[in-house]
């Protein structure tokens, strides 16, 4: 006889495997959902060298970087807050860029010596950051600047982050061994 579910003489206990399977898949699920990954930076830098031992912010910060000076000095911007993104972005840059994390290319200066060239880039640089600031206040700004960098535009650029009045500033550096 069977009652609720024992065997009388000598039967096998079974157990049945499909909760667990159940949970675990609900756990990939729930792990995949609420993971946040990193987004992919198209403007490449080798930063230099110092022996801080800050790290750079994983939550709103706005990322300011500018690639080597040899080649080209061009200035990207990346935001991880959705909303500053959409807010300082979207009306010059467009709303894709604006929900995209690869950041935007506010400029590219080919001539370093021609104030007028450097000022417009500067000037759009600004602006964003105007925006960005007026979104979200308590952000932190990155400067992640090649090595190869002019310092005349790395000056212009803190000069600026100080106009704006960012309370955190931090700069982007590999440490020393």
């Amino acid at each position: 006889m069977n009652f609720f579910g024992f065997f009388m003489h000598g039967g096998e206990e079974v157990i049945d495997l499909a909760p667990l399977v159940d949970i675990a898949f609900l756990l990939l699920t729930f792990f995949m959902m609420t993971t946040t990954f990193a987004p992919q930076e198209t403007l490449k830098v080798e930063t230099p060298k110092s022996s801080s031992s800050l790290l750079e912010p994983v939550k709103q910060y706005i990322i300011v970087t500018v690639g080597d000076s040899t080649k080209e000095n061009r200035i990207r911007v990346y935001m991880d807050e959705v909303n500053t993104r959409i807010a300082a972005l979207s009306n010059k840059y467009g709303e894709a860029a604006a929900r995209s994390t690869e950041g935007v290319e506010v400029g590219k200066i080919e001539n370093i010596n021609d104030p007028a060239e450097v000022g417009k880039v500067m000037a759009d640089l600004k602006e964003v950051l105007l925006l960005a600031r007026a979104a979200d206040p308590k952000q932190t700004i990155v400067l992640k600047a090649d090595k190869l960098v002019k310092f005349s535009i790395i000056y212009k650029i803190m000069t600026m982050m100080k106009e704006v009045r960012f309370e955190q500033v931090q700069m982007v550096t590999v440490m020393e061994k």
